[in-house]
């Protein structure tokens, strides 16, 4: 009789860790759709009329210096498609009201995407430049810069 009850149990948690693993497979896969969604529509705005500025800026953009003056310089040039921009693309601190303490996980992961990227098309770029400068500017707390690193490393963006 004993056994039998031990059978019971052990199979009932059984079930219970298979039932686990299935809700967690199940949220996971809806973080990643959610995610293909993001790569399929990143940066869609760039192709409106109000944000032209950014895509005929871009050769030059490239060739300055990240948050140098030069940078600034240009960027107020276009002052409209950046402000455009933000508004239309939530991976951007700036388009929300409390910066990046508004932002998702989903936001985050974008926006790290992002920065990898365009520290690849800049000429002094890296990911891990691209934490340090952004810490100060959007008021980044220590737990969140970690946390942007230790993903930057596992992606193999930071050595």
């Amino acid at each position: 009789m004993k056994r039998d009850i031990n059978y019971e149990l052990e199979s009932k948690g059984l079930r219970l860790v298979i039932h686990h693993i299935n809700l967690v497979q199940n949220h996971m896969s809806n973080v990643v759709s959610r995610l293909i969604d993001r790569l399929a529509n990143h940066d869609m705005s760039k192709y409106s009329q109000e944000e032209i500025g950014l895509v005929l800026g871009k050769p030059a953009f490239d060739k300055l210096e990240y948050m140098s003056d030069e940078e600034r310089a240009a960027l107020a040039s276009v002052k409209d498609s950046v402000q455009h921009h933000y508004k239309r693309n939530q991976h951007h601190p700036e388009h929300y009201a409390d910066g990046i303490n508004g932002m998702s996980l989903l936001d985050l992961m974008e926006m790290a995407c992002d920065w990898k990227a365009a520290s690849e098309m800049s000429e002094n770029g890296s990911y891990l430049n691209s934490i340090m400068h952004n810490t100060e500017r959007f008021d980044m707390s220590l737990e969140l810069r970690h946390i942007l690193m230790n993903t930057g490393r596992q992606m193999g963006w930071i050595e």
